[in-house]
């Protein structure tokens, strides 16, 4: 994996959407129409544009939060209503910005009820945490857990070390089949785990969460989803080569 000069840089993704195991269609969100498809829950959330490409970027965050406290996140809510996904595949564009006190951290949240009770899935400028899946239940602290703050919240998953590049966009893909995770960066499988059936999240929401620094997501694709109208974009094939490019 790349290596990075730049401290860590902390940063949380939490998305969301509706699925059944039958529907195979793909829910894409490219943000051209901005944050219609959106909640947000704390903080403001932007929409930037370069070279007629559009993208989501977090609010920054100084330093890392801990859990339970009301970090800046986001959810996906077509019309209102949020998503739930169990089953499927979720891609998506990632790319760090700038760091805040602690570093960079991006991490995906994926099903649970809320922020504090979820998977997070992270990718992190730091080489010890660089990319890396947990499972953070705030109301369960007996748990083996992952101890950002002095208080164990959740479960350390698989840790790959290495580093994430700051200003590189990666593409992200996560296959969800009952307690178990596939998990890809730019193509090469990293994390293949089934989570213990006893404490898994069966399903639950997907959206974006700050936890420290800054970062930008950007093409997301959601398969096998239901209660998502499916959209289609021609930016996946013809601007976002010369953007990432």
């Amino acid at each position: 994996m790349k290596h990075i000069s730049l401290g860590f840089f902390g940063l949380v993704v939490i998305l969301v959407s509706v699925l059944s195991a039958n529907a195979q269609s793909t829910w894409v969100e490219d943000f051209e129409n901005g944050l219609d498809n959106w909640e947000e829950m704390s903080g403001d959330w932007e929409i930037e544009e370069d070279g007629g490409n559009h993208y989501l970027v977090t609010p920054f965050a100084q330093d890392a939060q801990a859990a339970g406290t009301n970090d800046p996140w986001i959810l996906l809510a077509p019309d209102g209503k949020p998503a739930d996904i169990a089953d499927g595949t979720i891609e998506f564009k990632a790319m760090l910005m700038l760091p805040g006190g602690a570093g960079i951290i991006f991490r995906p949240i994926i099903r649970g009820t809320d922020v504090d009770h979820c998977y997070w899935f992270s990718l992190d400028s730091r080489a010890e945490y660089s990319f890396m899946l947990l499972r953070v239940d705030v109301d369960k602290p007996n748990q083996d857990g992952y101890n950002a703050t002095g208080e164990a919240y959740g479960n350390e998953l698989p840790i790959v070390q290495g580093a994430i590049d700051v200003d590189t966009w990666y593409d992200v893909k996560i296959e969800l089949t009952g307690n178990h995770w596939d998990c890809y960066l730019d193509g090469e499988k990293l994390i293949d785990y089934d989570d213990d059936p006893e404490w898994a999240y069966k399903s639950g929401i997907i959206g974006i969460e700050v936890d420290c620094g800054q970062a930008a997501i950007d093409d997301i694709q959601i398969t096998g989803a239901t209660g998502l109208a499916v959209e289609s974009s021609d930016k996946l094939t013809s601007t976002w080569g010369s953007i990432k490019n």
